[in-house]
């Protein structure tokens, strides 16, 4: 066994279950992720219509878009507690499901109270995700490799980019199918995939390597050992969190800004970029036509 901690932390017995982990794993993780970026920021596809269509101004649809993060901030740590405790298999299913039912219901909100609704309830159905994935991310990967994982892990808003808006969209061309707008099919529609997707992380994520078929006890103990070796490394480092020390240290206020920038520029693209490039193109043919 020693040798095989000390082959472990080398790296050299982590080369297998590492491509095991990203066959297996990552995959499955960036999917729900690109599912969630769509069916959070789906609403800066609906903007146009769907505000004519409940008579949404345009302060009522910024302010429904920021309630979203209200309580997907306030649920994030608790979330992400009960993650722990439960595991990663049942508390993912269950953040899938219930936002991939409130998303669908997004098709069925009637003017401003009931957007602002549920929009706040999304934000508390997503609540955990993110986080929760970053954290299960530590209980297969060590440092180095992790943040190669979590790299590829964001690659899920580029793709969800890509992917949700030419899908948006196709969506919103069933505008009058059935006697429902475009918008409410975009909603429904969109949010069909987490229902689905939460039933496949219910049967296949594994809540530790240890649980996982596809890996064998050397790939465990391999993972173990490395993980091990780094929590005794940290193991004399205070434990207790101190928000006043946090605030005072100059690198994590530098990190929260660039954050902060960094999370204002994408929501904000993704919610009135749509808007913005749709005034141009009636502008474009306004003077066509003049």
């Amino acid at each position: 066994m020693s040798a095989i901690n000390e082959k472990a932390v080398n790296g050299t017995q982590l080369q297998r279950p590492h491509k095991k982990i990203y066959r297996h794993l990552m995959p499955l993780l960036i999917v729900a992720y690109i599912i969630s970026f769509i069916d959070r920021t789906n609403i800066g596809m609906a903007k146009a219509t769907m505000s004519v269509d409940i008579g949404l101004s345009a302060t009522a649809f910024g302010l429904g878009a920021g309630l979203f993060f209200l309580t997907y901030a306030v649920l994030e740590i608790p979330s992400n507690l009960f993650l722990t405790r439960i595991g990663a298999r049942r508390w993912i299913a269950r953040i899938m499901i219930t936002w991939g039912i409130l998303s669908c219901g997004m098709a069925f909100v009637i003017g401003p109270t009931s957007f602002y609704v549920m929009r706040l309830l999304l934000g508390a159905a997503e609540a955990g995700l993110y986080p929760g994935i970053i954290y299960y991310l530590t209980l297969w990967f060590g440092r180095e490799e992790r943040a190669k994982a979590t790299g590829l892990f964001l690659l899920g808003v580029c793709l969800a980019n890509i992917i949700g808006a030419p899908l948006g969209g196709l969506l919103l061309s069933l505008d009058g199918m059935s006697g429902w707008h475009g918008w409410q099919w975009m909603f429904f529609i969109e949010g069909l995939p987490a229902i689905a997707l939460a039933f496949v992380v219910w049967r296949r994520l594994p809540d530790k390597p240890a649980d996982a078929r596809w890996l064998d006890s050397d790939d465990v103990q391999a993972i173990n050992a490395v993980l091990a070796k780094e929590a005794e490394e940290t193991r004399h480092t205070p434990s207790r969190f101190s928000l006043k020390t946090a605030l005072s240290t100059r690198v994590f206020l530098l990190l929260v800004l660039i954050y902060f920038t960094h999370q204002f520029s994408v929501y904000g693209l993704s919610y009135f970029l749509p808007g913005i490039i749709g005034s141009w193109a009636s502008l474009l043919r306004c003077r066509l036509v003049c």
